[in-house]
């Protein structure tokens, strides 16, 4: 300690070497003992809840602004669990002990020992700061939850149909492809299109083909399994995925997939519609290698399906299955 700050302390700390007696004499005689314990306690504070009010950080490498991805999970998992009051009170009790800990800490390294003025406005303020910025930020987390969650949802859907798209199909058909292969599980798809569909809308147009689209999907969700997976394919094309299902189940599946579209009274503008399907069905299983294998199987059965149609007036009776088996 310099000689200057030295004669401003009292004699009997002048003479005391010990540093944190003489640190606690200098700011009771400069006067800036409840000064300093608040601006400490106010550090605190907007450390704290500075991040939690909004909880989010910025990027460095772009600057825009991020979540940070271990808090808000951890958020994430105190709701599921503990709903949103309880997340509220863990969160402010948490506020508080960290306040209180931290005021502790900083006055005994800084100060040389504790202040009862400190400690409790180090608990005061974050029981009256912290419910409000921790319902803001819950009220973030939540939203932020149901963007995600509608995200992944527009990512994995066909818009048009509201079935599921071919890049989620894709990659379940992969990951039965890997169970297949390590595991020995059965499973088979049924690939379908509609038949005539261009007929459809040439005659009652674009917006007709649209609706017996979402028609087609509604009739073969209800004819399937909860955990079968319907998806569009492509255009009027769609593909069944059946898990834990060999030929001639998937067979039958497929069957009854074409009984209840054609069955279906699709009707557009007051006219009836008539709808059929032809389908092809096929299980993996050796010498496939892979999920092209397994697809361009169940398109050849489809293929020879729509094949052995002939043209005629009444298409119902034209609707066909065909099923292929590697086994």
């Amino acid at each position: 300690m310099t000689d200057e700050r030295r004669l401003s302390l009292p004699a009997e700390a002048q003479k005391n070497p010990n540093v944190a007696i003489q640190r606690r004499a200098l700011r009771d005689a400069s006067g800036w003992s409840v000064a300093g314990d608040i601006a400490c306690l106010s550090a605190r504070v907007a450390a704290t809840f500075g991040s939690v009010a909004f909880a989010r950080a910025r990027d460095p490498a772009t600057g825009s602004l991020h979540h940070p991805w271990p808090r808000f999970m951890i958020l994430l998992r105190l709701l599921d669990r503990f709903g949103t009051v309880m997340t509220g009170i863990i969160v402010v009790v948490a506020s508080i002990a960290a306040s209180v800990a931290a005021t502790a800490v900083m006055m005994v390294l800084w100060f040389g020992g504790m202040n009862a003025t400190a400690m409790a406005l180090s608990a005061l303020v974050p029981a009256v700061c912290a419910p409000l910025f921790v319902t803001l930020e819950l009220r973030l987390v939540v939203q932020l939850r149901a963007a995600r969650e509608e995200m992944r949802r527009l990512s994995i859907v066909d818009p048009l149909s509201g079935a599921y798209n071919r890049r989620h199909l894709v990659a379940l058909v992969e990951q039965q492809v890997q169970r297949a292969l390590r595991y020995g599980e059965p499973f088979s798809v049924v690939m379908l299109d509609v038949d005539r569909f261009k007929q459809v809308n040439d005659r009652h147009g674009h917006l007709a083909g649209d609706y017996v689209i979402r028609a087609v999907v509604e009739c073969c969700r209800g004819a399937l399994r909860d955990t079968d997976v319907f998806a569009r394919f492509g255009g009027d094309e769609f593909i069944a995925l059946l898990p834990h299902t060999g030929a001639e189940r998937a067979g039958e599946t497929a069957e009854r997939l074409r009984r209840t579209v054609a069955a279906a009274n699709v009707r557009w503008a007051g006219a009836r519609v008539p709808l059929t399907i032809s389908t092809g069905v096929a299980e993996f299983a050796p010498p496939m290698a892979g999920m092209d294998d397994l697809l361009l199987a169940a398109d050849r059965a489809l293929m020879e399906a729509k094949h052995r149609q002939s043209p005629g007036p009444q298409p119902e009776a034209h609707s066909t299955t065909h099923l292929l088996s590697s086994t």
